[in-house]
């Protein structure tokens, strides 16, 4: 099967949330890119197979297959997908309930998305650390963290204007 009609087919099973299908099938592309020399390629590839693993349920493949491909990215200057694959990383451990070390990787990815600009990208990775914060017993660093996804984002929902009233209003009073 050629490269190209691969990536359809895993794009397919993908949108069709056939996860399995579309993680095997990404994660045969990877191979090829890697056998091809085309590292960016064969990174971006195995992102794709860990959110279908991730989609899948299958946590330690999905950490297992994310796992150092964001170097790839960012010693290639590309902040943005190198952000997105420390992201893919995060969620993988804290599925697996690596509390601790997701939030350390959330909070790289988090840095990186900010330098690249991505705002939404961004927005999603603050509001998976605030709730990780909570689990963890930092409900200050939550309310920070929070607040700063909320200030990032480019809209709101009415229920993300509701919040973000709420937790400027408690900001203020423990400013006191």
């Amino acid at each position: 099967m050629d490269k190209n009609n691969l990536l359809k087919q895993a794009q397919s099973a993908y949108d069709k949330k056939e996860y399995r299908q579309a993680l095997g099938l990404f994660h045969q592309a990877a191979v090829i890119a890697d056998n091809e020399n085309r590292p960016m390629d064969a990174a971006e590839l195995k992102n794709n197979a860990s959110v279908s693993a991730l989609l899948a349920k299958d946590f330690q493949l999905a950490l297992s297959l994310a796992e150092n491909t964001h170097q790839i990215f960012l010693d290639a200057g590309d902040l943005k997908r190198g952000g997105m694959a420390l992201a893919n990383q995060a969620s993988a451990l804290d599925e697996l309930g690596e509390s601790r070390a997701a939030l350390e990787k959330f909070g790289q990815a988090a840095q990186y998305l900010l330098e690249a600009g991505d705002n939404d990208s961004r927005t999603y990775v603050l509001k998976r650390m605030s709730a990780l914060q909570i689990k963890l017993g930092k409900q200050f660093e939550a309310l920070g963290t929070i607040n700063a996804a909320l200030d990032n984002a480019e809209t709101l929902s009415s229920s993300e204007k509701t919040l973000k009233k709420l937790s400027n209003l408690v900001m203020n009073l423990l400013q006191r």
